[in-house]
């Protein structure tokens, strides 16, 4: 079968024109009206894929669908489904081409229930960690880049200040998708109990955050019951912010963690010198607001070791952050340098000690100690492949 160009846009631009603009008169169905127009602009290209033939046909039985429905109301169900089938089908033409031209490698972790994937081209890197917990119908985890390198420059991770480029929202799901299909995993929407996509691997998510937040839509269209959990170091920008707010009302799927790490904003403007970025006062207040208009608790996450686990550092954190809405992940520090990371500090009882402190007084707090960290280089900020595609990649370039 063959589909003359512009086909499949011309099929789709008269349903709305022909049999449902009325429809749209009404302001409820603005947003449905807006996702048919930018799902009629992603089709052009599409008329002589495998995919593109499946949805020209889908699409010429709902246009006889259409014309053959008289309620206002069915319409409506009819059409937002179409764009529903039509986007998950892009998203996943999307990830074919992507497979087309990036290499992706696996590493697996000695424990049995961790890899890494790093995927590269000529020009960028990425990495992707999966977690299984007891099983993948358990618990499964993938944290993916929202970055390749980062601008931010925390003293502790891996790509140091090391930037190339913010990725699309192709790529970003793209990572998840191949996740998945490596391990087989199949059916993930309706087997797997607890399925958690985080955006924690590389990268900043509020300095690439149109792509996230097209991604985080497209994740929660392809995996309705993921959590979709975003990490930031709080980048000052209001507008922003408030259109994560607006986003994370939208699809209760969101989870908002923000990277603390320092009890002060002193000693925190060293270990993350990025410069536009909130001060503990101001992600307190933001952390408030988010909770406020979503009904869901906000996460710190704080990196522990002697330096920060001082009576001092637990007295200035419990002053700004009440337990009312705070939760606190308790982290080990993960060893960016690959020939030390059997020396990564992991004194558990440091952090199980400061963190009896909060639970006292009635905090929730976690412990996050990741497995994988001591052989593949697993945990939050190691991207041990990462540096060295930055190093290789620099010497090509002197």
């Amino acid at each position: 079968m063959n589909i003359q160009d512009n086909a499949l846009e011309d099929l789709f631009r008269a349903i709305p024109d022909s049999h449902i603009n009325l429809l749209f008169r009404n302001e409820g169905n603005l947003e449905i009206k807006h996702s048919l127009h930018s799902m009629i602009k992603k089709l052009p290209g599409l008329e002589n894929t495998d995919i593109g033939i499946e949805i020209y046909t889908y699409g010429k039985n709902i246009y006889k669908k259409i014309r053959e429905t008289t309620e206002d109301r069915i319409k409506l169900e009819i059409i937002l489904d179409m764009v529903n089938y039509i986007e998950t089908n892009y998203d996943l033409y999307q990830g074919i081409k992507k497979e087309k031209f990036m290499e992706m490698k696996v590493f697996d972790s000695s424990e049995g229930n961790v890899w890494k994937y790093v995927f590269t081209d000529e020009n960028i890197v990425l990495e992707s960690v999966l977690y299984k917990y007891n099983s993948f119908e358990e618990r499964t985890v993938i944290c993916c880049s929202v970055q390749s390198g980062c601008p931010v420059g925390c003293q502790f991770c891996g790509t140091g200040a090391n930037f190339l480029k913010n990725i699309d929202a192709d790529t970003i799901v793209y990572q998840i998708a191949q996740v998945l299909k490596d391990k087989g995993i199949e059916d993930i929407n309706s087997r797997c109990e607890k399925f958690q996509i985080m955006f924690m691997s590389m990268g900043e998510p509020f300095l690439n955050f149109d792509n996230v937040k097209e991604a985080i839509i497209r994740l929660n269209r392809l995996y309705p019951n993921a959590q979709l959990l975003v990490s930031t170091i709080g980048v000052k920008d209001d507008k922003v912010f408030k259109d994560f707010i607006d986003l994370s009302v939208r699809i209760d799927k969101i989870g908002l963690q923000f990277s603390i790490h320092k009890s002060n904003d002193e000693e925190r403007d060293i270990l993350i010198p990025y410069k536009k970025k909130y001060n503990l006062r101001e992600i307190r207040d933001r952390a408030i607001a988010w909770r406020i208009a979503t009904g869901r608790q906000v996460y710190f996450n704080y990196c522990v070791d002697e330096s920060n686990a001082r009576e001092e550092d637990i007295e200035n954190l419990k002053n700004l952050f009440s337990p009312v809405f705070s939760n606190f992940t308790f982290s080990v520090i993960c060893e960016a340098d690959e020939t030390m990371k059997d020396k990564a500090c992991q004194n558990i009882n440091v952090i199980r000690a400061f963190e009896q402190s909060f639970m006292d007084d009635g905090y929730n707090t976690r412990i996050f100690n990741p497995a994988g960290q001591d052989d593949i280089g697993g945990g939050c900020g190691q991207l041990f492949k990462v540096q060295d595609f930055l190093k290789n990649k620099n010497k090509k370039e002197v």
